[in-house]
This record gives C-alpha cells, structure tokens and sequence, in this order.
C-alpha cells in the first residue's frame, strides 16, 4: 500500500522518530492507528451495560459532591504536615 502524506505530516512524523521513541515511520503510524482504535472504542458498552453500571452506582450508596470532595483535599494539601495526622 502506498500513501500520500503531507509535508506538515511527514514533520510530525520525523519529530516523533527524533524523540527516540520511534525506530521507523512504520511505527509512528502504528502507535497512531492503535491511539485512535483506542479513542473510537472508549466508552462503548454492550447493550444494557451502561444502565446496570448506573444502576450499580445509585445502589451503592448516597452521592458525592464531587465540588466538595476537591475543596476538602485541596484544604489538606495546603495544611501543614503536623496537622494532617
């Protein structure tokens, strides 16, 4: 199979194999294609899953303020270690 790439691609790709992480351009696009494999599939669920996972999660007990939640740790982050114990 030949492709057509262009130059701002062909940049990208020579950025990538400069880095180290990639031996050949090959490998570039296979490490791309295996991400975006990733990113199309992410957040699919077979049919009834999604609604027995929210199920699961109202059952398992009363909900969290998520917005609460990050104002408490940020209140222990800021604290002094000797008063966190």
């Amino acid at each position: 199979m030949h492709v057509a790439i262009t130059p701002a691609i062909q940049r990208l790709i020579a950025r990538r194999m400069k880095s180290g992480r990639y031996a050949t351009p090959e490998d570039v696009l296979a490490a791309a294609l295996s991400s975006l494999a990733q990113d199309e599939t992410a957040g699919e669920f077979d049919n009834g899953e999604f609604d027995q996972l929210l199920a699961d999660g109202e059952r398992s007990g009363h909900a969290l303020d998520g917005e609460q939640i990050l104002t408490e740790l940020a209140s222990l982050r800021s604290r002094p270690k000797s008063q966190t114990r």
